[in-house]
């Protein structure tokens, strides 16, 4: 489980980040923002995600494969929900992080990777109105 708050510069800051999530990265995120931890196409695609998550807003889905800090390959699958302290305007995000490591799972991302030489991984996102 995670909690992150959106911050004025449009950076989110690790509110509650779960000791799962913490271990698997083998570094604590809670109190750090996503800039001061991520760089790249990591943090882009983050950030669109969860800024279209908090300013549409809308329910989202986001599942990544990406080299991962302590494992090779990684399947990420993140569900985030908008929240507002005012009741109106959305200013965190709660959701959960699944992260899967089952060769089984990789094999079709790893038919697309093939296919797509440019691209590091595989990115899909869903969303819906709440």
């Amino acid at each position: 489980m995670f909690i992150i708050d959106l911050l004025e510069n449009d950076d989110f800051l690790y509110r509650f980040m779960g000791s799962a999530i913490d271990q698997h990265l083998g570094a604590s995120l809670t109190g750090r923002t996503f800039s001061d931890y991520r760089s790249g196409r990591v943090l882009q695609i983050l950030m669109q995600f969860f800024l279209k998550v908090v300013k549409q807003p809308q329910m989202g889905i986001l599942i990544t494969q990406l080299d991962s800090e302590t494992h090779e390959w990684v399947v990420y699958t993140r569900a985030a929900l908008p929240i507002a302290d005012d009741h109106q305007t959305p200013n965190k995000v709660i959701g959960l992080l699944l992260m899967q490591q089952s060769p089984d799972a990789l094999l079709p991302a790893q038919k697309l990777l093939l296919a797509e030489k440019e691209q590091d991984g595989l990115v899909k996102s869903y969303y819906g109105t709440l």
